[in-house]
Protein backbone atom coordinates (compact mmCIF):
# COMPACT_ATOMS: atom_id res chain seq x y z
CA UNK A 1 0.00 0.00 0.00
CA UNK A 2 2.88 1.98 0.58
CA UNK A 3 3.77 2.30 -2.72
CA UNK A 4 0.67 2.79 -4.19
CA UNK A 5 0.80 6.04 -1.78
CA UNK A 6 3.53 6.80 -3.38
CA UNK A 7 2.41 6.69 -6.85
CA UNK A 8 -0.67 9.03 -5.48
CA UNK A 9 1.37 11.57 -4.26
CA UNK A 10 3.43 12.64 -7.26
CA UNK A 11 0.47 13.40 -9.11
CA UNK A 12 -0.98 17.08 -9.00
CA UNK A 13 -4.56 18.20 -8.35
CA UNK A 14 -5.67 20.37 -11.19
CA UNK A 15 -8.71 20.34 -11.32
CA UNK A 16 -10.87 22.97 -11.14
CA UNK A 17 -14.39 22.37 -8.82
CA UNK A 18 -15.38 25.60 -10.61
CA UNK A 19 -16.20 23.53 -14.08
CA UNK A 20 -19.69 21.89 -13.82
CA UNK A 21 -18.83 19.60 -17.00
CA UNK A 22 -17.98 16.40 -16.67
CA UNK A 23 -18.62 15.37 -13.02
CA UNK A 24 -21.24 11.99 -13.13
CA UNK A 25 -22.92 10.67 -9.82
CA UNK A 26 -22.12 7.27 -7.52
CA UNK A 27 -24.72 5.09 -8.32
CA UNK A 28 -25.39 1.79 -6.60
CA UNK A 29 -24.50 -1.34 -7.43
CA UNK A 30 -27.70 -2.76 -8.11
CA UNK A 31 -28.27 0.02 -10.60
CA UNK A 32 -25.19 -0.14 -12.21
CA UNK A 33 -26.04 -3.82 -12.70
CA UNK A 34 -29.32 -3.08 -14.26
CA UNK A 35 -28.77 -2.53 -17.58
CA UNK A 36 -30.16 -5.02 -20.33
CA UNK A 37 -26.33 -6.06 -21.42
CA UNK A 38 -25.07 -6.38 -17.63
CA UNK A 39 -28.09 -8.31 -16.61
CA UNK A 40 -27.25 -11.00 -19.73
CA UNK A 41 -24.20 -11.45 -18.84
CA UNK A 42 -24.77 -12.09 -14.93
CA UNK A 43 -27.20 -14.65 -15.88
CA UNK A 44 -24.56 -15.92 -18.08
CA UNK A 45 -22.20 -15.79 -15.24
CA UNK A 46 -24.49 -17.71 -13.25
CA UNK A 47 -25.44 -20.38 -15.70
CA UNK A 48 -21.69 -21.36 -15.86
CA UNK A 49 -21.53 -22.20 -12.20
CA UNK A 50 -23.68 -24.97 -10.44
CA UNK A 51 -24.34 -22.45 -7.42
CA UNK A 52 -27.66 -22.59 -5.65
CA UNK A 53 -29.44 -19.04 -5.57
CA UNK A 54 -28.29 -18.25 -2.13
CA UNK A 55 -24.70 -19.19 -2.52
CA UNK A 56 -24.46 -17.17 -5.86
CA UNK A 57 -26.30 -14.10 -5.07
CA UNK A 58 -23.86 -14.20 -1.42
CA UNK A 59 -20.41 -15.39 -2.80
CA UNK A 60 -20.61 -13.60 -6.57
CA UNK A 61 -23.49 -11.32 -6.94
CA UNK A 62 -22.88 -9.01 -3.59
CA UNK A 63 -18.98 -9.18 -4.62
CA UNK A 64 -19.82 -8.04 -7.94
CA UNK A 65 -22.38 -5.02 -6.48
CA UNK A 66 -19.19 -4.04 -4.78
CA UNK A 67 -16.94 -4.00 -7.70
CA UNK A 68 -19.64 -2.11 -9.53
CA UNK A 69 -19.74 0.26 -6.22
CA UNK A 70 -16.15 0.70 -6.55
CA UNK A 71 -15.32 1.26 -10.66
CA UNK A 72 -18.86 3.21 -10.75
CA UNK A 73 -18.89 4.88 -14.44
CA UNK A 74 -14.98 4.55 -15.06
CA UNK A 75 -13.42 3.53 -18.75
CA UNK A 76 -11.06 0.62 -18.91
CA UNK A 77 -8.99 2.40 -20.72
CA UNK A 78 -8.35 5.60 -22.59
CA UNK A 79 -8.83 4.83 -25.86
CA UNK A 80 -8.63 0.84 -26.45
CA UNK A 81 -10.84 -1.07 -25.06
CA UNK A 82 -13.98 -0.20 -22.95
CA UNK A 83 -13.25 3.42 -23.44
CA UNK A 84 -16.25 4.56 -22.57
CA UNK A 85 -18.27 5.66 -19.44
CA UNK A 86 -18.96 2.05 -17.63
CA UNK A 87 -16.44 0.23 -19.44
CA UNK A 88 -14.45 -1.10 -16.69
CA UNK A 89 -17.34 -3.17 -15.14
CA UNK A 90 -18.71 -3.95 -18.46
CA UNK A 91 -15.02 -5.43 -19.20
CA UNK A 92 -14.79 -7.08 -15.63
CA UNK A 93 -18.19 -8.68 -16.19
CA UNK A 94 -17.03 -10.16 -19.80
CA UNK A 95 -13.92 -11.34 -18.14
CA UNK A 96 -15.92 -13.30 -15.57
CA UNK A 97 -17.68 -14.82 -18.02
CA UNK A 98 -15.01 -15.62 -20.53
CA UNK A 99 -12.82 -16.87 -17.50
CA UNK A 100 -15.92 -19.59 -16.49
CA UNK A 101 -16.22 -20.44 -19.91
CA UNK A 102 -12.39 -22.03 -19.74
CA UNK A 103 -12.71 -23.28 -15.91
CA UNK A 104 -14.73 -25.72 -17.28
CA UNK A 105 -12.53 -26.86 -19.64
CA UNK A 106 -10.22 -27.88 -16.48
CA UNK A 107 -10.84 -30.07 -13.65
CA UNK A 108 -9.46 -28.42 -10.50
CA UNK A 109 -7.44 -28.79 -8.86
CA UNK A 110 -5.15 -30.83 -11.15
CA UNK A 111 -4.02 -34.09 -10.35
CA UNK A 112 -6.54 -34.56 -7.22
CA UNK A 113 -8.55 -37.41 -7.01
CA UNK A 114 -12.44 -37.14 -9.08
CA UNK A 115 -14.20 -36.50 -5.03
CA UNK A 116 -11.87 -33.52 -4.65
CA UNK A 117 -12.52 -31.93 -7.64
CA UNK A 118 -15.56 -32.52 -7.36
CA UNK A 119 -16.44 -31.32 -3.79
CA UNK A 120 -14.13 -27.91 -4.78
CA UNK A 121 -14.84 -27.10 -8.30
CA UNK A 122 -17.81 -24.25 -7.36
CA UNK A 123 -15.19 -22.92 -4.89
CA UNK A 124 -12.62 -22.61 -8.28
CA UNK A 125 -15.33 -21.30 -10.21
CA UNK A 126 -16.11 -18.33 -7.50
CA UNK A 127 -11.91 -17.55 -7.44
CA UNK A 128 -12.13 -17.62 -11.10
CA UNK A 129 -14.56 -14.42 -10.99
CA UNK A 130 -12.97 -12.59 -8.09
CA UNK A 131 -9.23 -12.79 -10.16
CA UNK A 132 -11.41 -11.73 -13.49
CA UNK A 133 -12.66 -9.24 -11.54
CA UNK A 134 -9.15 -7.91 -9.95
CA UNK A 135 -7.10 -8.62 -13.37
CA UNK A 136 -7.25 -4.55 -14.38
CA UNK A 137 -8.36 -3.13 -10.63
CA UNK A 138 -5.08 -1.05 -10.43
CA UNK A 139 -6.20 0.38 -13.68
CA UNK A 140 -7.92 2.78 -11.02
CA UNK A 141 -5.33 3.64 -9.13
CA UNK A 142 -2.11 4.29 -11.43
CA UNK A 143 -4.14 5.33 -14.43
CA UNK A 144 -6.40 7.73 -13.46
CA UNK A 145 -7.29 10.64 -11.35
CA UNK A 146 -10.67 10.87 -9.79
CA UNK A 147 -11.54 14.14 -9.05
CA UNK A 148 -14.56 14.27 -6.17
CA UNK A 149 -16.80 17.61 -6.78
CA UNK A 150 -15.76 18.78 -2.74
CA UNK A 151 -12.48 19.55 -4.55
CA UNK A 152 -10.77 16.24 -3.12
CA UNK A 153 -8.67 12.95 -5.21
CA UNK A 154 -10.38 9.79 -4.62
CA UNK A 155 -8.64 6.39 -4.87
CA UNK A 156 -10.04 3.05 -4.37
CA UNK A 157 -8.99 2.02 -1.34
CA UNK A 158 -11.05 4.50 0.59
CA UNK A 159 -14.46 2.60 -0.65
CA UNK A 160 -17.43 3.73 -2.87
CA UNK A 161 -17.02 6.83 -4.51
CA UNK A 162 -18.90 9.27 -2.08
CA UNK A 163 -19.84 12.20 -4.07
CA UNK A 164 -19.78 13.51 -7.91
CA UNK A 165 -16.74 12.51 -9.32
CA UNK A 166 -14.79 12.46 -12.87
CA UNK A 167 -12.33 10.49 -14.31
CA UNK A 168 -8.63 12.26 -15.68
CA UNK A 169 -5.90 10.10 -17.49
CA UNK A 170 -2.79 11.34 -16.22
CA UNK A 171 -0.76 12.49 -19.07
CA UNK A 172 2.33 9.81 -19.31
CA UNK A 173 1.59 7.10 -17.71
CA UNK A 174 2.67 4.23 -17.65
CA UNK A 175 0.85 1.97 -20.01
CA UNK A 176 1.78 -1.30 -17.73
CA UNK A 177 2.16 0.19 -14.20
CA UNK A 178 -1.40 -1.23 -13.55
CA UNK A 179 -0.45 -4.90 -14.20
CA UNK A 180 2.90 -4.46 -11.62
CA UNK A 181 0.24 -3.00 -9.52
CA UNK A 182 -2.39 -5.68 -9.71
CA UNK A 183 -1.16 -8.27 -7.17
CA UNK A 184 -0.83 -4.92 -4.18
CA UNK A 185 -4.90 -4.32 -4.31
CA UNK A 186 -5.85 -8.28 -5.02
CA UNK A 187 -4.03 -8.30 -1.80
CA UNK A 188 -6.16 -5.99 -0.10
Amino acid sequence: MRILNILRGRRSATDSVQDDAGWESPRTGAELLATPYRQQLLRAIQESTSLTAPVFEAYVKEPLQRYAERVQLLPASESYHHSYPGGMLDHGLETCVFGLRLRRQHLLPPKESPEKQSSTGELWSVAVIYACLLHDIAKVIVDVDIHLKSGRRWCLWEGIIPDQYRVRYIKGRDYFLHAAANPSCARR
